[in-house]
């Protein structure tokens, strides 16, 4: 029986939905300094907007740094030790598949770009992220 996000057990989900927040954040931080960079007058008043809206990196890595400690002190509370080779390959195949997806886009959106116009201001969102 596959679980769902709310039925997996020693799951924090309150600090999972504040990570998320955070990461909403960065995201809307990037598009915000993206969006608004040659308007001068908007510039000035979503600045501000993005100095607290850039608050969010630092909170997701204290939140992932919580998180993943959690993880390894419950690893050694249970078994006495902690696998450190374990838990870098479950990261490895949790974070690179992503990974390469997303370079391949990158690398794909800058193939189109030299060619098309309209795919530069996609680019350069994608590339500010």
């Amino acid at each position: 029986m596959i679980k769902t996000l709310w039925e997996l057990e020693n799951r924090k989900i309150s600090l999972d939905v504040l990570r998320s927040i955070a990461i909403w954040m960065v995201l809307l931080c990037h598009f915000n300094l993206v969006l608004t960079e040659n308007d001068v007058f908007t510039s000035i008043i979503f600045r501000k907007i993005a100095l607290f809206l850039a608050r969010g990196v630092e909170l997701f890595f204290i939140l992932s740094g919580f998180l993943i400690t959690n993880q390894l002190i419950e690893n050694y509370r249970i078994h006495g030790k902690v696998f450190y080779k374990i838990f870098f390959i479950k990261r490895t195949f949790k974070i690179f598949p992503l990974y390469i997806f997303l370079i391949c886009i990158y690398l794909g959106m800058g193939y189109l770009n030299s060619e098309n116009q309209e795919v530069s201001v996609f680019y350069n969102i994608i590339s500010f992220l």
